[in-house]
């Protein structure tokens, strides 16, 4: 039996488009998911926490708050 490697070849443009689009479609996900999500749930010292009202209002800004959508921030908040 003969095995054969597939090699593609394609352009560096076409990597880089490919690669955009890749990244633009990750993007429409997020802010699809970000639209239907009503709460923003994050644990700390094992109790779970609603923390939607917050995220505007963080200093850091949105996107480290939406981070620990649905995970367990006690290390961060006690640091």
């Amino acid at each position: 039996t003969k095995v054969t490697k597939r090699v593609d070849l394609r352009s560096p443009d076409e990597e880089t488009r490919l690669l955009k689009e890749k990244v633009e479609a990750k993007a429409r996900q997020y802010e699809a998911e970000k639209k239907i999500r009503k709460t923003l749930d994050v644990r700390m010292h094992g109790v779970w926490y609603n923390l939607s009202g917050w995220r505007k209002a963080h200093p850091a800004g949105a996107h480290w708050i939406d981070w620990y959508d649905g995970r367990d921030a006690t290390e961060v908040m006690d640091a």
